[in-house]
């Protein structure tokens, strides 16, 4: 972005402390020429006190706020903006391109004291407790610009909530209803206890033994880093992921549409950080079926834009992100095929696979052919698809009932969305 002049920029940092880390998202906006970029940077917390023995001297980083404050420098040292002063205190805005904020809004733990509550409080810095934000009420007033069913599924490590913002035709209007379903887990124990049921295991698609499947997830579970770059490690955590949601299914009424809208957020995508395994583990545990788009907010980004309420509208600031279109028939017979047009690209999947073809044109309008039997799907202005993924696989989608029968199909079906079909 070029340097423009400080009337026409807007520059906002959202600072997200979460149970594990922190991570930053500065956002920069030209508001004249609507140019908009956004930058992310993030951090595990330091073990602090856990691996010092009382008799080896610590570093000065080991205490939380100075952890933070060494935290929001080297955020802003990644981003090329300068966000504070050598005292420690947020910039106001300047006249000069890459430093100063127009606004801090910080996403706080449910704790009452916080590493952010260290931080000293202007009139453009504002914080927002998780436990305060109701995420449905804040969907409903920037929804208007869909006219499909809206699921949000907040998946962290000790709790997975489903949010269904669902229209319902009022006479000649149109209204919007919410409700939420939720798993919590009081603490680590609870959670290791649901782990003991082992009603994830017919989900892995990693072949191992059960003794190492669960020492890695216990592992996982005391250090809690904010990222994990294992491939072993990820896909345990997209089995939890679908077995949570199938065990949330029975309060759901997403199975009820044949279109709408998901969006995954929380610790888990950012932990895991796999959009491919993300996607599957969503389609697969909430059972969609017809045409839904899907984008994975792999980078914390959802919950601090409702944070911040009226000063913006959630869906346009994901709208930088790329989500993918599933078309999703759940075939029960064999030689059927599935076609699906935009503008003058057509896309084609056959019965028992999955079928992803990349998308390069700015298409909200697309026309899906089943059996015979035509469907359009018009999406809203600010849906930047990025693929379309054909879901041609036999249904009932059939797991298990052992990782070994998981280690072949699964791999492969992870593989399919990744490796997009270049159109």
């Amino acid at each position: 972005m070029e340097s423009t002049a400080q009337s026409s920029r807007k520059t906002t940092l959202y600072l997200s402390e979460l149970a594990n880390g922190l991570v930053f998202t500065l956002a920069i906006k030209d508001t004249k020429t609507g140019e908009h970029e956004k930058h992310v940077w993030k951090t595990s917390y330091p073990l602090l006190d856990l691996l010092y023995p009382h008799w080896v001297p610590k570093r000065s980083v080991n205490t939380p706020i100075n952890f933070l404050s060494q935290a929001i420098t080297q955020a802003g040292a990644a981003f090329g903006w300068k966000l504070v002063t050598e005292s420690g205190r947020f910039i106001v805005p300047e006249k000069s391109f890459g430093e100063g904020l127009d606004r801090v809004s910080m996403l706080q733990e449910s704790s009452t004291n916080g590493l952010v509550s260290g931080i000293v409080s202007d009139k453009f810095v504002s914080t927002v407790k998780r436990k305060d934000l109701s995420i449905g009420k804040l969907l409903l007033q920037d929804i208007e610009g869909t006219t499909e069913p809206v699921v949000v599924v907040v998946a962290n490590f000790y709790s997975i909530e489903v949010i269904e913002c669902i229209p319902r035709i009022v006479g000649k209007m149109r209204k919007w209803e919410y409700k939420s379903s939720k798993i919590q887990y009081a603490n680590e124990q609870e959670f290791v206890d649901m782990l003991a049921t082992k009603k994830f295991l017919p989900f892995v698609g990693e072949h191992m033994p059960e003794g190492q499947i669960f020492n890695t997830l216990l592992n996982y579970i005391y250090w809690r880093p904010l990222t994990t770059s294992s491939q072993m490690v990820r896909d345990i955590w997209r089995a939890l992921l679908t077995s949570q949601l199938i065990e949330l299914g029975k309060y759901l009424s997403v199975q009820q549409f044949d279109k709408g809208h998901v969006y995954v957020t929380g610790e888990v995508p950012l932990f895991v950080h796999d959009n491919p395994r993300l996607q599957l583990a969503v389609v697969d545990g909430l059972g969609l079926s017809g045409a839904w788009t899907v984008l994975v907010d792999e980078h914390y980004q959802m919950l601090p834009f409702l944070a911040e309420g009226e000063e913006n509208n959630v869906f346009n600031e994901l709208s930088a992100e790329k989500c993918s279109l599933w078309i999703i028939p759940q075939i029960k017979k064999q030689k059927s095929i599935v076609k699906v047009k935009s503008g003058d690209s057509e896309y084609q999947g056959v019965y028992g696979n999955l079928y992803t073809y990349s998308i390069r044109s700015k298409s909200h309008a697309f026309e899906y052919d089943i059996d015979g039997q035509k469907s359009t799907f018009e999406l809203p202005k600010y849906c930047n698809v990025a693929s379309v993924t054909i879901d041609t696989r036999e249904w009932p989608v059939v797991y298990g009932p052992n990782t070994v029968a998981n280690s072949v199909k699964i791999p492969q079906w992870i593989d399919r969305i990744r490796k997009q079909i270049k159109t």
